[in-house]
């Protein structure tokens, strides 16, 4: 796979210090600049059924003086799968606390992250980890490495994601911008793992916050690369979200598109909440999942 360089990249995280006691956010450059003139989100918290349990994952966002996202404080409980004598699978309720910070010097991003698990009924699998995850911003600002992730674009829109053991990800968009799947497939074969090109239509409301919905719900695939962050809604950072692999999506998402045994596309539509001047506040998705939007101001 081209434009690999692991050891290169190895090396220069061993530069990057999480505890620096210089470290000033308001006062740090970057080459990354989030968009201007976006409202602001606070929190997003989606709630679901899953595995016999209420699933919810909420996420508290803080920014710097530049309004770059700072730390993500979130608070999960989610129901997990634990096999019992190799045959019989029971699903215990695990209260999950993560925190993120990041640190801006340049051309380099550092997140450092801590993750604490308990499990009331289960203490036993009660666990903390900490660490950190580095990569590289291009001079369009947008990242060309992340932890074992490449990213190629088209001046600042991500065509390709992929990782060191050559997993590829093409990312899809209509003729307004908006990401609308993607195909994931191993290079040396061609073996598609997953194809969700086109699968997603988008709501004809811009999108007027500093938050990608369609890539918190998972539509670009690209987290994938990150193992950190590659599940949907429970991930302890964001980075497509936040406009730092790209031109984000527009629009807001809508829904799926699915396709008939007439072999005509049906669209399934979500359904939003906004305030009087088109922020929105709520969206339920096609899956019964709910989340809740807050703002800074």
């Amino acid at each position: 796979m081209k434009h690999l360089f692991p050891i290169l990249f190895l090396s220069l995280c061993a530069a990057f210090v999480s505890c620096d006691e210089e470290y000033d956010p308001d006062m740090a450059e970057s080459y990354y600049t989030p968009a201007p003139g976006k409202r602001l989100v606070e929190s997003v918290k989606t709630t679901f059924n899953e595995n016999g349990g209420e699933a919810i994952h909420e996420h508290h966002f803080e920014y710097d003086a530049k309004g770059r996202i700072k730390e993500i404080n979130s608070n999960l409980v989610i129901y997990s799968p634990v096999v019992i004598n190799y045959y019989d699978t029971i699903y215990y309720k695990c209260n999950m606390t993560t925190s993120a910070n990041y640190f801006y010097r340049g051309e380099e991003l550092e997140v450092a992250f801590t993750v604490s698990t308990v499990y009331p009924d289960l203490p036993g699998m009660n666990r903390y980890s900490s660490s950190s995850n580095f990569g590289i911003f291009d001079s369009n600002g947008v990242l060309s490495r992340f932890s074992q992730a490449s990213y190629e674009y088209s001046a600042t829109l991500l065509q390709q994601a992929y990782t060191d053991g050559e997993i590829c990800f093409d990312v899809s968009r209509n003729s307004d911008g908006n990401v609308t799947g993607y195909k994931k497939y191993l290079t040396s074969t061609g073996q598609v793992y997953e194809n969700k090109v086109g699968m997603y239509h988008y709501h004809p409301i811009k999108n007027k916050t500093n938050f990608d919905f369609s890539a918190y719900f998972g539509y670009w695939g690209v987290e994938q690369c990150v193992p950190m962050i590659a599940r949907p809604y429970r991930a302890p950072y964001q980075l497509a979200a936040f406009g730092m692999v790209g031109a984000t999506s527009p629009n807001l998402p809508f829904g799926v598109i699915e396709r008939g045994a007439d072999g005509k596309d049906n669209y399934i539509y979500g359904e939003w909440e906004f305030d009087s001047k088109d922020y929105p506040l709520s969206y339920v998705d096609t899956e019964g999942r709910k989340t809740v939007i807050t703002y800074c101001d």
